[in-house]
């Protein structure tokens, strides 16, 4: 059976949401589709077939797709910070509950988070996982402009390992926006750069040793984490001398996997 690990499914009741907003983020709706503002500069476009199921279920038909592993995608509830955000969370991963119990054995889940507080991330994930019965947890490649290596959100993911569930990440707004004044440099390569450079944070912040067992999936086949050159290329000595880290960070990709999901027409 092939499965989709990379597919989203938007909540429309929280573009709703940010459509009323009058701060960041903020949506409009134009012809069909949401436009988010995000902190930033970046704007994210949300068509309403996103929303779609039934155009979901004929597009895995045709691809020959049996099972696809749903995520909400952008823009994030984290976006909005706080028990607000911890609540959107909530409600988007039991959209997708009610979707997945609608149509057994064609969709399973990955859990979105809020990222308002530690403890309510770590019960929503609790929630999911053991009452939801989903895969596992979906990351942005920052939490709402900080990286994701921020000591605050550690406990997080240490949780994650222990119950021995994987990581799913997708880009998100950009830490940078300098020089992304044209579309296309957006998908094809700032998306690729902020999940290889989130990859490397986690790598190099000694996660993986002190949360073992823990697995992440980098998005877009991997973005630029696997061209990264092998242990004692001159760029790994760098790092090493600059960070003082003790290992390769290509040798941290042992816990890595990538998706084959790419931009383009193939």
């Amino acid at each position: 059976m092939r499965i989709d690990v990379h597919s989203h499914l938007i909540f429309l009741d929280y573009l709703k949401y940010l459509a009323g907003r009058q701060t960041l983020p903020r949506g409009v709706l134009e012809g069909g589709t949401y436009f988010v503002s995000c902190a930033g500069g970046y704007q994210h476009a949300s068509p309403l077939l996103h929303a779609d199921v039934d155009a979901k279920l004929r597009s895995m038909e045709k691809l020959g797709i049996g099972m696809s592993v749903l995520s909400h995608g952008m823009p994030g509830p984290e976006l909005l910070g706080g028990d607000e955000a911890d609540s959107w969370a909530a409600r988007i991963n039991d959209h997708l509950a009610s979707v997945i119990a609608q149509y057994p054995g064609k969709f399973a889940g990955w859990a979105t988070l809020g990222w308002g507080s530690a403890e309510r991330t770590m019960a929503e994930i609790d929630r999911c996982i053991n009452q939801l019965g989903f895969q596992g947890v979906y990351l942005f490649s920052n939490i709402n402009q900080k990286t994701v290596d921020s000591p605050e959100f550690r406990p997080v993911f240490k949780h994650v390992a222990r119950l021995g569930v994987s990581i799913n990440m997708h880009p998100t707004a950009p830490l940078n926006m300098h020089g992304l004044d044209q579309r296309p440099l957006i998908p094809g390569m700032a998306f690729l750069l902020d999940t290889s450079m989130a990859t490397v944070r986690l790598i190099m912040s000694g996660l993986f040793e002190e949360a073992p067992g823990l697995e992440l999936i980098v998005p877009h086949t991997g973005g630029f984490v696997p061209v990264h050159p092998g242990p004692g290329g001159a760029s790994d000595r760098r790092l090493d001398a600059a960070c003082g880290i003790a290992v390769a960070v290509s040798a941290g990709t042992q816990f890595l996997w990538q998706d084959l999901c790419r931009h383009g027409s193939t």
